[in-house]
């Protein structure tokens, strides 16, 4: 939304303004495609299995842990990272080859929850932005 466009003219921020296209984007597509037989098979699919809608959050945990990285100089942070990402990839492959219901259900629970909670205590934003005592 801070877009400008000085060869157009406009040397101000556009704003809301620049949502056109993407409005534009989304109607051109619910006009070809609809979006009532996607929603209506992922819902289908999460009745059968209420464990999928936690895994679907696993797409979004890489973004996540790196955003609570995010501006950090650190030589230890890509480590870090990496390990990580490990254990949430270890999970997966947990729920994916477990037989067992309970051992599915905790290793999705677990390899969403335990990355999120080191990352937190091990961010460097714990320590450099605090208040300083007045």
């Amino acid at each position: 939304m801070n877009v400008r466009s000085p060869s157009l003219g406009r040397d101000e921020a556009w704003g809301f303004l620049a949502l056109i296209p993407v409005i534009i984007s989304l109607i051109i597509g619910i006009s070809f495609n609809g979006f009532n037989k996607p929603l209506s098979n992922l819902a289908n699919q999460l009745n059968n299995n209420n464990s999928r809608i936690l895994f679907l959050f696993y797409g979004l945990l890489p973004f996540i842990l790196a955003a609570i990285y995010d501006e950090t100089v650190d030589s230890l942070v890509l480590p870090l990272y990496c390990f990580l990402i490990l254990l949430v990839i270890i999970s997966v492959l947990l729920y994916l080859n477990a037989k067992n219901k309970k051992v599915r259900n905790w290793s999705s629970v677990l390899g969403f929850i335990v990355p999120i909670v080191i990352a937190i205590l091990t961010s460097p934003h714990l320590d450099k932005y605090k208040y300083p005592n007045l």
